[in-house]
């Protein structure tokens, strides 16, 4: 399985998921604001362009963050990990996809928004079907560190290539 094909499956499940969305783009006003509530617009629902606007700026399948340091927002970085041979067959390896995220602290400091997004990605994510019948299964989380006014988090998750 080309890691492409995957990258591109993740990107698609990350960006038609409108939890997803809105924990990365609504930023809470107080502790009691919900990015979850009705009430605030169905991104999936907005116009097109909107809609594209905020997935361009908060889903990323590089490491992009030098636009951070002007902004405060949420973004989810994802992008292929070590890749492994099993065993001498070159035709079969464990592939890793590491996913960064990053959260301004005046979202995290409201209700812990970095935690909240690496609990929902794990639940999109582990032990799922993805590309081609191909389970993800989670393998480590850990904090990294992240720009200035930032934190980060950073989830693992490996499956079997098949070349």
């Amino acid at each position: 399985m080309e890691m492409r094909e995957m990258l591109y499956d993740i990107f698609k499940k990350f960006t038609t998921n409108e939890k997803l969305l809105r924990l990365l783009y609504y930023k809470p006003s107080s502790g009691t604001d919900n990015p979850l509530d009705s009430t605030k617009p169905n991104i999936l629902q907005m116009e097109i362009n909107a809609r594209w606007d905020i997935i361009n700026d908060t889903i990323k399948s590089t490491k992009k963050v030098d636009d951070l340091d002007t902004t405060e927002k949420c973004r989810i970085l994802f992008y292929p990990g070590r890749r492994n041979p099993k065993g001498n067959n070159y035709y079969v390896s464990d592939q890793t996809i590491v996913i960064d995220i990053l959260t301004h602290t005046s979202f995290d400091e409201v209700d812990m928004r970095c935690v909240w997004i690496a609990d929902h990605v794990n639940s999109l994510l582990h032990n799922e079907t993805v590309t081609g019948g191909v389970k993800m299964l989670f393998r480590s989380g850990d904090q990294i560190g992240a720009p200035i006014g930032y934190v980060g988090y950073r989830l693992i998750y490996e499956y079997i290539s098949i070349q």
